[in-house]
């Protein structure tokens, strides 16, 4: 016969899940894999000690099936204070199926404040933004596919024909420019012995010029003036942030070709310090750790030249202290966060926990993996 609480422990697909089960309620802790960087912050505010740092490694990151932090189903209170201070929404609480979220409902914990606006009024719809995020799914880019070039634009245009029988460009009714436009069609009146010149109509269709002068170009005579006016040179759509997956490294805002179209705002405020002195020969592991790329080598200048020290671009960087976590040597990299953009109310637990991510981070021989 069980005694309860029953505690388990499952994987599922790239998911961590611990389970405590009464008759009355499943209590579930998720992990997902995928949005994991290993940075450790749900380790420094668990109130019961429950998480410990996995055998997480910069080689084969995001293809171990191991998850990047180890949690204690028996440790564990399910009180969910890793989950609102995961910085990645990488972690999920539920009850019974349902989300937990008994903290935030009875205003007994803060949450962060995450911006992370687009604005749709000078956002010109482009990729740039979109290719440049580190992070799949970020952004969504709701814009349809352009197949013809007026779908990119919105625009009038006319068409003036010269007719007049004393000018010296009116219009021969050749046919040229019915043969290489969809929008002209050119219709002959029929000759007389009495009538031998040329003579017709020219029809216009607006909504199917693009304004492309070709058919000005062409004309023998010189009678077509086309005038196009655009009245908005925009991509239809909309290109719009998922706050669930961005990490508010600011690469799209900084990389925007419109300025002030994108506002971030980082969660955390502080600072970063690398010494490079004690960097290991060959090593990379917080630049192939880092979730943001913000920590880089800068490329070699000749050939066979050694290779410059680690630099980091602070724009970038969100002090989420990954890089500490995988550093193999001590007091090499030292992650300080000195303000925590939050909103709500800031109880005991919440300061005792926010006191513990403002420590100075620093690798330790003790902090190794294994």
């Amino acid at each position: 016969m069980a005694l309860f609480p029953i505690y388990s422990k499952r994987t599922e697909g790239r998911k961590s899940i611990i389970e405590q089960k009464t008759l009355v309620q499943a209590l579930n802790l998720a992990l997902d894999m995928e949005r994991c960087t290993g940075c450790g912050i749900c380790k420094e505010v668990c109130p019961e000690e429950a998480i410990e740092k996995g055998p997480v490694g910069a080689v084969g990151f995001k293809e171990m099936e191991v998850p990047e932090m180890v949690f204690d189903q028996k440790k564990c209170s399910y009180c969910g204070v890793c989950v609102e201070l995961c910085p990645f929404t990488a972690l999920k609480l539920t009850e019974n199926g349902e989300p937990k979220t008994d903290l935030i409902d009875q205003q007994g914990f803060p949450h962060y404040v995450k911006v992370a606006e687009i604005n749709l009024d000078t956002c010109v719809r482009c990729k740039v933004c979109e290719e440049m995020c580190p992070r799949d799914n970020a952004i969504e880019r709701n814009v349809p596919e352009v197949t013809e070039r007026q779908q990119a634009i919105t625009y009038t245009a006319d068409m003036q024909l010269d007719e007049d029988p004393g000018s010296e460009n009116k219009c021969t009714y050749c046919g040229l420019c019915g043969e290489i436009c969809d929008a002209l069609t050119v219709e002959h009146k029929e000759a007389t012995p009495l009538n031998v010149e040329a003579s017709g109509e020219v029809k216009f269709e607006s909504s199917k010029c693009d304004g492309c002068k070709i058919c000005e170009e062409i004309c023998p005579t010189d009678s077509i003036k086309v005038d196009r006016t655009i009245t908005e040179a925009k991509l239809l759509g909309e290109v719009t942030i998922n706050k669930d997956e961005c990490m508010y490294c600011t690469w799209c805002a900084k990389t925007c070709p419109i300025e002030n179209t994108i506002d971030i705002k980082k969660i955390f405020e502080g600072s970063i310090n690398i010494k490079t002195e004690n960097c290991p020969s060959g090593c990379s592991a917080c630049v192939e750790i880092c979730p943001c790329n913000a920590l880089y080598l800068p490329p070699q200048k000749e050939p066979g030249e050694i290779a410059t020290k680690l630099e980091v671009n602070d724009d970038f960087c969100t002090l989420c202290g990954a890089c500490v976590n995988v550093c193999p040597v001590a007091n090499t990299i030292e992650v300080k966060r000195d303000v925590i953009h939050i909103e709500g109310t800031e109880t005991e637990l919440y300061k005792k926990t926010a006191g513990k991510m403002m420590e100075l981070k620093t690798p330790t021989i003790e902090k190794m993996g294994t």
